[in-house]
């Protein structure tokens, strides 16, 4: 089934608002980023992200996460980043931390986990003329 023939009838309305209320509900920070971006430029082309097509989306990303298994999850989690001190920037970096974290098939080290969770926060001290409040 193509992209396009997902959003194509209007008579499941009421199924695709149960289905997208259904998927933003289980849904990770990262895809809810991606489904809102994907909305927002949908809605310029006066189309709507339907909740057949974020259910496909959740889909994709399932299956692969499921391919890609522990490396690509570690190499993200080692990827997390934040950019600024301010307590939005902080909650980003928090929300995706965790993400990662949580999609780990084993758990690492707490040392390990320190020296990875501490390395962007000095970074960002670094570079930001704020300081962060804890």
């Amino acid at each position: 089934m193509t992209w396009d023939t997902l959003g194509g009838d209007t008579e499941f309305d009421s199924f695709d608002n149960k289905l997208a209320t259904a998927v933003c509900t289980i849904a990770n920070q990262r895809l809810q980023t991606r489904m809102n971006l994907l909305d927002t430029q949908m809605e310029r082309t006066y189309k709507r992200l339907r909740g057949r097509h974020m259910l496909r989306m959740f889909y994709e990303q399932y299956s692969m996460e499921q391919a890609g298994g522990q490396h690509f999850r570690f190499e993200e989690l080692v990827g997390v980043t934040l950019h600024g001190s301010d307590a939005a920037h902080l909650e980003k970096f928090l929300n995706k931390w965790d993400d990662c974290l949580a999609s780990l098939e084993q758990t690492l080290p707490d040392d390990a986990l320190l020296a990875l969770f501490q390395t962007p926060i000095d970074e960002s001290k670094s570079t930001s003329r704020g300081s962060f409040a804890f």
